[in-house]
């Protein structure tokens, strides 16, 4: 598929989504004819025209002052960029950081109209939609967590003791919004911790959250 990418990746990464059905990954600059619609946004990069780094710096622009860290470190460690279509899931972004076994991924999926109506029906932050206009999601690549999570897969619970909304999940790690409030208030749950932390600034703490998983990997090799 490409020799960029070592034999024992790509098989990490075709076995983690093979439940998904119908998989079919292709890196940057290769055929993406069976792909389907590629958005307009993702073609040069994909079509090998744009480097990763070029691309990060202006396909995350919009929130780059909201997230300034993880998009300084996605120019900065991103490896390579690929696209990923399965049976089960929408279009996806992929993000590699590293090339071999040890790598990192993560998962963007195609941006949609889920976001708008959940937003409005709970009073969500209208900041939230420049993040899912880029994303409807961006999550670990194998666990589709540690991350802010698809529109769908959003839960509302009671727990511990309101109405929440969670929206982003790391284990057992969460979140979310209050929705008990007018307008919702953001929390962070910790439950292994007992720890429920009201979140004075949500995108401080969305950045501080992605770049801890960014921060420690190696560098993208540069030219």
């Amino acid at each position: 598929m490409t020799e960029q990418l070592d034999d024992d990746a790509l098989d990490l990464l075709l076995d983690s989504v093979e439940p998904e059905g119908d998989v079919v990954l292709r890196l940057a600059g290769h055929d993406l004819t069976d792909i389907g619609e590629v958005p307009q946004q993702w073609r040069n990069v994909l079509q090998g025209r744009e480097k990763p780094q070029a691309f990060m710096d202006h396909f995350w622009a919009p929130i780059k002052q909201l997230l300034p860290l993880t998009v300084k470190l996605l120019i900065k460690k991103t490896s390579a960029i690929g696209v990923v279509a399965t049976a089960a899931r929408p279009l996806s972004l992929l993000y590699l950081f590293g090339l071999d076994k040890e790598l990192y991924a993560n998962r963007g999926f195609l941006p949609d109209n889920a976001f708008s109506a959940r937003a409005t029906q709970y009073a969500l932050p209208p900041e939230l939609k420049r993040f899912y206009e880029i994303h409807n999601g961006w999550v670990d690549f194998f666990s589709l967590d540690g991350g802010l999570l698809p529109v769908a897969d959003w839960r509302l619970s009671t727990a511990p003791d309101a109405p929440y909304l969670e929206i982003y999940r790391n284990g057992s790690d969460s979140f979310g919004f209050d929705v008990s409030s007018k307008p919702p208030v953001p929390v962070a749950l910790q439950p292994n911790e007992d720890i429920v932390e009201r979140v004075p600034d949500l995108w401080a703490w969305l950045d501080q959250a992605y770049a801890s998983a960014l921060e420690d990997l190696d560098d993208a090799p540069s030219d």
